[in-house]
């Protein structure tokens, strides 16, 4: 799909509950989350804007578990950009300038095969509060490494062309605020928070629902995301998977009386035999699986 088609109508659908609903796959995406991440994508492929240089990082912050990078894993497969990823965790090393190296190739590989290919990219560094790059507090030790690092992504944004091409990057975390501010001043990366209102959350809610339960009911959703306003979406993620694996006990009793005797072919049969979809799911059920969900103490695992 080209660029100048990225607005076009080809994911929009019109539902009956759920109006002017933006699919893609599948997955709801927000409008305004699409946006900001199109528009920044757009703006760093493209060579003349006017004179005007566009910010080379995009940082998206927002509570964990909210969809932040699966609807942009998401929106990058369904508008063919190749995705390069990299967690804050990639970003270490045990010798000096190891972090600073593993982005570099990454970047620099990224804009050879741009140049060459045409074919759009982004670089995609997720938990990146978590990072190296990020100042944690008095009691976490300032590295080398990190320093080094910081240097590059900061000479990076100020001169990202090689090849006569840039590639665009975009940060995800859950909160920027001891990013160092020499990294993040005007000009070098664009902010961009992440908090779905009711009307949002239930519509990505509903259609992650939706492809595992298709006749499930949209004012079903609404009542469920109503009942649970602290919640996240990654909850009603496991929501759906507490449902699609309520069978699991079954399933292991016939697993422990075959007394071991089953083949790797086998297990399919296994698993297809005892997990199986129930369209016909009422709201009574869909909330006591939630509530159910809600025993399990969140804290106790942070």
């Amino acid at each position: 799909m080209s660029i100048s088609n990225m607005w076009s109508s080809r994911s929009f659908a019109q539902k009956a509950d759920v109006e002017n609903t933006d699919l893609f796959n599948g997955i709801y995406i927000p409008q305004e989350y699409r946006k900001r991440i199109l528009r920044h994508l757009i703006l760093n492929y493209s060579s003349n804007i006017n004179g005007m240089q566009p910010a080379l990082f995009l940082a998206i912050q927002g509570h964990r578990g909210e969809g932040k990078t699966f609807m942009l894993k998401t929106l990058c497969e369904s508008f063919n950009i190749e995705m390069e990823y990299l967690s804050g965790s990639d970003l270490c090393g045990s010798n000096e300038g190891d972090s600073k190296e593993k982005i570099k190739r990454k970047y620099e590989a990224a804009c050879v095969k741009l140049a060459k290919t045409k074919k759009l990219s982004v670089i995609v560094i997720d938990d990146f509060h978590l990072s190296i790059a990020s100042d944690l507090g008095e009691n976490v030790s300032k590295t080398t490494n990190s320093q080094v690092l910081i240097g590059y992504l900061m000479n990076l944004a100020d001169s990202p062309y090689l090849f006569n091409v840039r590639i665009p990057i975009i940060i995800l975390g859950n909160n920027f605020k001891n990013m160092y501010p020499a990294l993040i001043r005007n000009g070098r990366m664009d902010f961009f928070t992440w908090t779905p209102n009711l009307d949002e959350k239930v519509n990505i809610v509903y259609f992650m629902f939706k492809k595992f339960y298709p006749e499930i009911k949209y004012e079903d959703i609404r009542r469920l995301v109503s009942n649970y306003p602290n919640k996240y979406i990654a909850f009603f993620k496991d929501v759906i998977q507490d449902m699609f694996f309520s069978n699991c006990d079954l399933m292991v009793k016939e697993f422990e009386q075959r007394q071991g005797n089953i083949r790797l072919d086998e297990i399919n049969e296994l698993v297809r035999e005892f997990i199986k979809v129930d369209n016909n799911i009422s709201y009574e059920h869909l909330s006591n699986m939630a509530a159910s969900r809600n025993l399990i103490k969140e804290d106790n695992f942070e």
